[in-house]
């Protein structure tokens, strides 16, 4: 995953939000099925995605979703929202949460069609 994430805060959490962007990134440039102990850590191939849009669009929403919750403690109310049309080379989502301090972030993240993402 190539993402680039932007990220709006509320409050003073910027230590707590780099470290959060930096798992994510892991996590979301991480596909599911490639670590043994931990089948369902990551997202499913990208590039099969690609291929299957718009069709697949929300199937990668829900495993976003899903992964974060699992696999990212220190964000809860999590809501995923594409933000870009699917027909370009890029698929971009609006990630919004509450922080474990009680905080609010947005951060964006980037999806390219070379199968990698980018948090901001």
């Amino acid at each position: 995953m190539i993402g680039q994430n932007r990220v709006v805060l509320d409050g003073h959490d910027h230590q707590l939000i780099e470290s959060i962007k930096t798992h994510l990134s892991d996590l979301l440039n991480s596909r599911s099925g490639c670590l043994d102990a931990y089948r369902d850590h990551g997202l499913p191939d990208l590039c099969q995605i690609y291929q299957g849009l718009p069709y697949t669009l929300n199937h990668l929403m829900q495993s976003i979703k899903h992964t974060i919750e699992k696999y990212e403690p220190r964000l809860q109310d999590i809501t995923i929202t594409p933000i870009s049309d699917e027909t370009e080379s890029v698929i971009t989502i609006e990630l919004k949460a509450t922080l474990c301090t009680g905080g609010k972030v947005s951060l964006t993240s980037f999806f390219m069609a070379d199968c990698s993402a980018n948090m901001c």
